[in-house]
């Protein structure tokens, strides 16, 4: 089934955080200075949060964006933060990365958001050197 979102969002899971106890899900969505995030605990073993989140990772908090490819299970995004206090409240089990799965739904849209991502980031740290900061 094709997905009906723009290639600028991807639906997302995100399990490793929990253990397999709980899961969030959302979509991540690509902006100028960088990409929000909104999601939901979608299950848990013990009683789950009502609401969702949004929050903003800046291009300028991130130091690398990785995308790993896996056989058995989903591709994962990596957003490595250049310090630790940028992604302190998300849901994650290394302080410095947060990592989010492709959802299912969302897999014939990852070339094109890994691809529209980079563009993003790059045009970023290019318009960050050529004003001169860092």
């Amino acid at each position: 089934m094709p997905s009906s979102l723009p290639p600028l969002q991807l639906h997302f899971f995100c399990e490793e955080p929990f253990k397999g106890f709980a899961r969030i899900e959302g979509i991540a969505t690509i902006e100028e200075t960088g990409v929000i995030f909104e999601y939901a605990m979608t299950g848990s073993v013990g009683t789950t949060p009502k609401g969702s989140v949004r929050k903003h990772l800046s291009f300028d908090d991130i130091a690398s964006i990785e995308l790993r490819k896996h056989w058995l299970s989903a591709s994962r995004f990596r957003f490595r933060s250049k310090s630790l206090k940028a992604i302190e409240s998300y849901p994650t089990s290394d302080p410095s990365v947060f990592e989010i799965e492709v959802a299912q739904e969302s897999r014939a849209d990852k070339p094109a958001f890994a691809q529209a991502l980079r563009a993003a980031f790059e045009r970023h740290l290019a318009s960050r050197s050529a004003s001169g900061t860092s």
